[in-house]
């Protein structure tokens, strides 16, 4: 690794897409990558974090990021610097005002917020993120240079990426909690780990520029990546007629958004918090995708309807509708519930929660939701009246034959092709593509909806405190208001030529209203067979996350009664397009096993389980102890001691246990005086930086919540 300044000149191979709106891009890869330390002011005293302390020491006390080193690769050639803002000089020195230059940072997130202090004096632009505070790619204008973030890419960390698509591998991790700044030496260990940075995440890009040919070329995410293998299945006139003619108009679209819903993850209230022993799972083999084959999908544009015509359609069955309900008394038929509180609004009444889904209301609630949704709801509560204030319809059927044909010569690679290892490539490949399909057809074109900076002078002095802002309605300003609608419109508009517009965007809320329903109502009937009057059957279900479910006893005929439907939605697609078989969803492993698209398959018994709420249970099987757990890594479990019983409301996993960072961005950061590790007084004057803290995690269950499953689990006892 060399220092920044024997940086000379060096020749780029440069490509040009054809086209008046394509510039020159070099194929040289640059990456860059920054070594920081993060330090706090304890007692009065700059210091390293102490594992020793408790958490609560570090609330509210002042916290510095310190960057000690910068990394520039250029190809397999890596520079550094010590003082931070003499990276700006190297990226003057490759700037080039005609080739533009693709810079690679495997956290862009995190990397931006240090350059701030160097790109506040230039124009950002064409900049694409995931939420405020997040990008995933930018342009420097007076710079020609393009930084991209290479983790959206992989959506790996870079240890899993270089070892997965690198030849370089990283070495092995140095004690961040030591003290460095700009001026403390560094040791050979340290060094070689900084340029291995720079090295590994060459060799992931090279390995996508070899798929892509050029760097231009490469997607800006693994959803992008998806999406240009399946846009070259299809041609101008299926965009021309489908994914551009469909594109709402803004105030649909904002409906649209309001309706959409995510996969439905919950823990049985009357199972939770209890020790269970011989769970069962069962899960369905790529839900989603199964989903998008096997069901009919809007495929006109919405159109308001009166009560008296939308139940006149309703009857045909060949219309998908949404709307916006007003729901009035509710009481529930099941143990699960399937109404999320956070998506109700205008409550007025009494509402009983079970860990964020709706129990019963006396009284009433507002809420958007699907066809598919209301069916579920009218059968899972006992509703007292709905009103239909706003209803909207469109014309439904099976998505393009062109996109189920991918998806299932997809899902038969990742089958057929697993553990054959001269098929290795093709099977990664089938498998992300199959896993980020889903990802394609809920793309919502405003959630990108940050920029940095407005570009109206007006607009940015008014808000000039925060520099990145995440646009919402905000009716209260009409200044506000108007930029927001003036956003919307500009951004469907795009959608209108987009060739990346593959899915029409209501597509996606069916998608998980559809496999939401499977799941849920799959669940409904999992129980001990005690219930009355066919309401609470239940009760031997445990545990739902998106596309599996844990239970107790024994009810493999439901899953086998499920997988028969499964075949009769292959049948109806087959019917609609003959030119595919039975065969096409049903791909065999390589031992001749079939694994149909959509079945419940059987995912293994645990020895004991526990369920505390969605995303957080621990389980047994004959690996061992596992977790699930939000908040906490995997390999946290060891804090359990190998007892699950340690696996309860108010368990603390240190900060070792827990593995996580707490990202704390700060943009006010005074200059600093500290000590190093090795005694010698360093100097930071970083506007910006990033504090990456440790942080414990407690296991937490909310006193209502506790309330309800309690009394319930104590009257089943009673009876």
């Amino acid at each position: 690794m060399k220092e920044y300044h024997e940086l000379h000149d060096h020749v780029d191979v440069v490509f040009k897409r054809k086209g008046k709106r394509y510039r020159p891009t070099s194929d040289t890869i640059y990456t860059f990558d920054i070594e920081v330390s993060s330090i706090y002011k304890l007692d009065g005293v700059w210091q390293a974090f102490d594992y020793s302390r408790p958490q609560v020491d570090y609330m509210g006390i002042e916290k510095c990021a310190v960057p000690y080193i910068w990394m520039f690769g250029v190809n397999d050639n890596v520079y550094y610097g010590r003082h931070f803002l003499d990276v700006l000089k190297v990226f003057k020195a490759i700037s080039d005002p005609v080739v533009r230059k693709v810079i690679w940072v495997h956290s862009l997130a995190y990397e931006f917020q240090f350059l701030r202090a160097i790109f506040n004096h230039y124009t950002i632009e064409s900049m694409v993120c995931r939420d405020a505070l997040k990008p995933i790619s930018f342009v420097v204008k007076e710079l020609n240079l393009q930084f991209r973030c290479s983790y959206m890419l992989t959506n790996m960390s870079l240890d899993k990426a270089s070892q997965e698509y690198g030849t370089v591998y990283k070495q092995p991790k140095i004690n961040y909690n030591l003290l460095r700044g700009e001026t403390t030496k560094l040791t050979k260990k340290e060094m070689d780990y900084c340029e291995y940075d720079c090295l590994a995440l060459k060799s992931v890009i090279m390995h996508f520029m070899k798929k892509w040919d050029h760097i231009v070329n490469i997607p800006l995410t693994s959803t992008g990546e998806v999406r240009k293998a399946l846009r070259d299945k299809l041609d101008f006139w299926y965009f021309y007629n489908t994914s551009w003619a469909l594109v709402p108009t803004p105030d649909m679209y904002l409906k649209l958004m309001g309706t959409f819903a995510g996969g439905y993850t919950h823990s049985n209230f009357i199972n939770t918090n209890i020790i269970l022993y011989d769970v069962t799972g069962f899960d369905i083999a790529s839900s989603y995708p199964f989903s998008l084959c096997c069901e009919r999908y809007p495929v006109t544009s919405f159109m308001e309807y009166n009560y008296n015509r939308y139940m006149q359609l309703k009857k045909r069955d060949s219309f998908a509708w949404f709307y916006e309900l007003k729901i009035t008394n509710l009481k529930p038929n099941f143990y699960n519930h399937y109404i999320s509180y956070s998506k109700i609004y205008n409550v007025e009444g009494k509402v009983t929660t079970d860990n964020g889904r709706v129990v019963s209301i006396e009284g009433s609630f507002c809420m958007w939701c699907t066809d598919v949704d209301l069916e579920i709801i009218e059968l899972a509560y006992e509703v007292g009246s709905i009103e239909y204030i706003q209803i909207y319809g469109a014309y439904k059927d099976f998505i393009d034959k062109r996109i189920i044909r991918f998806i299932l010569d997809m899902y038969k690679n990742k089958t057929e092709l697993k553990g054959i290892s001269e098929k290795e490539n093709l099977y990664k490949q089938s498998k992300a593509y199959i896993n980020s399909i889903y990802g394609m057809s809920v793309t919502n074109a405003l959630k990108n909806s940050s920029s940095y900076g407005t570009g109206d002078k007006e607009f940015d002095e008014d808000y000039k405190e925060i520099k990145w802002r995440k646009l919402k309605i905000d009716d209260s300003d009409p200044k506000c208001k108007k930029r927001f609608d003036e956003f919307v419109e500009k951004t469907l508009n795009g959608q209108k030529k987009s060739y990346s517009n593959l899915i029409y965007y209501a597509t996606g809320l069916w998608v998980t209203s559809y496999s939401r329903r499977n799941v849920f109502l799959t669940a409904l009937k999992i129980g001990s067979g005690k219930s009355k009057n066919g309401k609470f059957t239940d009760d031997q279900e445990c545990y739902i996350d998106t596309d599996s479910i844990k239970f107790i006893g024994e009810h493999t005929k439901i899953f086998q009664e499920y997988n028969g439907n499964v075949i009769e939605k292959y049948k109806a697609v087959i019917k609609h397009y003959p030119e595919f078989t039975l065969d096409d969803f049903m791909p065999k492993d390589p031992s001749g096993i079939k694994h149909p698209i959509g079945f419940f398959e059987f995912d293994g018994i645990y020895k004991e389980a526990v369920f505390l709420g969605a995303k957080k249970y621990a389980y047994r099987d004959k690996k061992g102890l596992h977790i699930t757990c939000a908040g906490v890594a995997k390999s946290g479990v060891k804090a359990l001691n190998d007892d699950i019983r340690n696996f309860r409301k108010g368990f603390v996993f240190g900060y070792e246990d827990s593995g996580k960072l707490t990202h704390i961005y700060l943009d006010d950061q005074k200059p600093i005086d500290f000590i190093d590790y090795k005694g010698k007084k360093q100097h930071s004057n970083m506007e910006y930086g990033v504090v990456l803290q440790p942080t414990t995690y407690t296991i937490g269950i909310t006193a209502e919540y506790e309330a309800l499953f309690t009394s319930i689990q104590e009257e089943l006892m009673r009876r």
